[in-house]
């Protein structure tokens, strides 16, 4: 698999909010997104390898990614690649962070985190952290 370095990281996510805009725009019209198109990349302070990306369900316009090692880290930022704010996740420790998600859970919005990289081939077990979306 193939990491995503952080000066491609607002690239995709560029592509990635005009594709959403592009399909939720007009009342009850559906436009077809183009292909994505990026004028310049920017690199993101403190993400170093961005090894996940996903739309926030409670903060419109803020994206979450994190770093496939290091602290156990979430970071938010926008569409222009300003960081928002960034969680700390308790009692979670970090070998090889693959990827984050947001999907419903029973405590309303939350954010699923993939601690499952193996890249030695020696992990005999895989984590999915699942925590309540945070506000930025």
């Amino acid at each position: 698999m193939r990491r995503l370095r952080a000066p491609w990281l607002l690239a995709i996510t560029l592509c990635l909010l005009g594709t959403v805009a592009a399909l939720t725009s007009g009342v009850g019209q559906r436009e077809t997104p183009g292909p994505c198109q990026v004028a310049s990349k920017k690199p993101l302070p403190r993400i170093k390898e961005a090894s996940g990306l996903t739309l926030s369900r409670r903060s419109s316009g803020v994206l979450w990614t994190l770093n496939d090692s290091g602290q156990p880290m979430l970071y938010a930022f926008d569409a222009s690649g300003t960081i928002r704010g960034q969680v700390r996740v308790s009692n979670a420790t970090v070998v090889d962070w693959e990827d984050v998600s947001a999907a419903r859970c029973p405590a309303g919005d939350c954010l699923y985190i993939a601690e499952i990289g193996d890249n030695q081939r020696h992990r005999s077990a895989v984590t999915v952290e699942r925590i309540p979306e945070p506000e930025p």
